[in-house]
């Protein structure tokens, strides 16, 4: 309606004279240093409230097929961008200068800094739970199965360790030593009665015996007796000698 009394042109031509009227006055005006510092709060404002609005809210009165445009030509900018060398060279930088900055911080306020005040507390607790499931895991149990096996049977099992005497000191190697004598004692002790009892000697050597020929029992018999009767006779010969250097001593008296 307002457009069909009052034309764009009349309008423009209206504002163009009040600005090249008072121009002067308007730059002195916006001058004013209470005017700057009011126009920068405003700005200032108005800026904090956008960036604290959503991208999502502001984009959402804009079709779809602009968006895609302008996330393709965003995307072909920045790529362009970042393939110049002083743009690697200025991010490199900067992010060395970051991270100097940093390094003197603990890790913790860099996280809570980044993510929030329950950042730190959120993360060992999802380190954590992701931990522990990675080891119950059946994957990880069996590659855990096979490290053991690996490092067990193949390397140490194998593995000569050479005299234990070289392993052990002298009085860990006496006490071992002591020990172990005991423990045979012990068991020599408990066990040859009954083991002697069970294996029957005698029955053995009998029926060793019986089951000899005659003959070869008679030259084992033959043998032993002519070992001891030559003990014997050495023995009467001597004994003979002795009695008769005895009679002669007597006879000369």
């Amino acid at each position: 309606m307002m457009a069909g009394f009052v034309s764009a042109d009349t309008i423009r031509g209206k504002v163009g004279g009040y600005l090249d009227e008072k121009g002067d006055e308007l730059g002195s005006w916006l001058a004013d240093e209470t005017v700057r510092q009011e126009a920068a709060r405003l700005l200032r404002d108005k800026a904090d409230e956008l960036l604290r609005t959503p991208l999502a809210i502001l984009l959402q009165k804009v079709e779809p097929e602009k968006i895609k445009e302008l996330n393709q030509d965003f995307s072909a900018k920045i790529s362009e961008l970042l393939a110049k060398p002083g743009t690697a060279a200025s991010l490199t930088g900067i992010l060395r200068d970051a991270l100097s900055c940093q390094t003197a911080r603990p890790l913790s306020a860099i996280i809570t800094d980044l993510f929030g005040a329950d950042a730190v507390q959120k993360g060992q607790q999802w380190t954590a739970a992701e931990v522990t499931a990675i080891f119950r895991s059946a994957g990880v149990k069996q590659l855990l199965a096979d490290l053991v096996v690996t490092l067990v049977e193949k390397k140490l099992l194998q593995k000569p360790i050479g005299p234990l005497a070289g392993l052990l000191p002298k009085d860990v190697q006496t006490s071992f030593a002591e020990y172990i004598l005991q423990q045979v004692n012990d068991l020599l002790v408990r066990e040859v009665p009954g083991l002697v009892d069970s294996l029957n000697i005698r029955k053995i050597v009998t029926k060793k015996v019986d089951s000899l020929d005659l003959l070869r029992l008679e030259k084992l018999l033959m043998g032993i007796m002519q070992e001891q009767f030559k003990y014997i006779n050495l023995f009467g010969g001597l004994l003979g000698f002795l009695i008769g250097l005895l009679n002669l001593l007597v006879l000369e008296l």
